[in-house]
C-alpha cells in the first residue's frame, strides 16, 4: 500500500475584482491515485498533472463534491516530481510532489 502524501497548494494571485473560491481543496497522492477533497462543492475545476519536463500527464476539468472526493488513477513514474494546477474561473493553485 503506497504513503498518503498531502500536496500543499499555493494560491495563485488574481486581480482584486475577483471573487474567492471560499474553500481551499484538499490533494492527495496515494501511488498512482490522486484525490481532491473540499468541504464545499467545486464546479468546472481544471485539474493538469504535469511532469518534471513540462509534460501533461492528465488534464480533465471536473466536479469536487463535498460528500465525496474526486479520484484518478494514472500512471506516475516512481522518484519523478510533478506539479499539480487547479483552477477555477475565479481562482488557481498550484503544488509539486514526488511520487
Amino acid at each position: 500500500m503506497a504513503e498518503v502524501v498531502s500536496i500543499k497548494l499555493i494560491k495563485v494571485r488574481l486581480p482584486a475584482d475577483t471573487r474567492s473560491m471560499f474553500i481551499t481543496p484538499i490533494v492527495t497522492c496515494e501511488g498512482n491515485i490522486i484525490n481532491i477533497y473540499s468541504d464545499a462543492p467545486i464546479s468546472n475545476l481544471e485539474v493538469k498533472v504535469t511532469n518534471s519536463t513540462g509534460q501533461i500527464v492528465y488534464y480533465d476539468i471536473v466536479t469536487v463534491d463535498s460528500e465525496k472526493s474526486f479520484s484518478h488513477t494514472m500512471h506516475l513514474l516512481q522518484n519523478e516530481e510533478y506539479k499539480i494546477e487547479l483552477a477555477t474561473e475565479n481562482e488557481s493553485y498550484y503544488g509539486a510532489f514526488y511520487n
